[in-house]
């Protein structure tokens, strides 16, 4: 609820995060989620979708199919993100489109 909560924020400040995952959500000393690593991120003030041209190492796993295709970071791909965050929380940890899934 708190990375939701969180992620809502950032959308309603123009801010595409590019990068959410577990390992990009840190916990403070009462166990609040806070998100971070914002160096994917950009701020859109005229735009709904940020295309990236640069060079970079990105996270794959993470990211929505317009994203992979075009290189197209928006709100709904950070939404994509969020999905694959969950499955992380709730799987502890079992790696997406991992071998393991099918054999269990």
């Amino acid at each position: 609820m708190e990375i939701a909560s969180g992620m809502e924020y950032i959308a309603g400040k123009h801010v595409v995060h590019g990068d959410l995952s577990t390992r990009n959500v840190l916990l403070d000393a009462n166990f609040t989620c806070k998100i971070g690593d914002f160096g994917l991120s950009r701020k859109l003030y005229e735009y709904q979708k940020y295309v990236k041209k640069s060079q970079e190492p990105l996270p794959w796993k993470w990211m929505a199919f317009e994203t992979l295709t075009k290189m197209e970071f928006t709100t709904k791909s950070d939404v994509w993100s969020f999905g694959v965050t969950v499955w992380e929380i709730f799987s502890l940890g079992t790696l997406l489109y991992s071998k393991n899934l099918q054999e269990n």
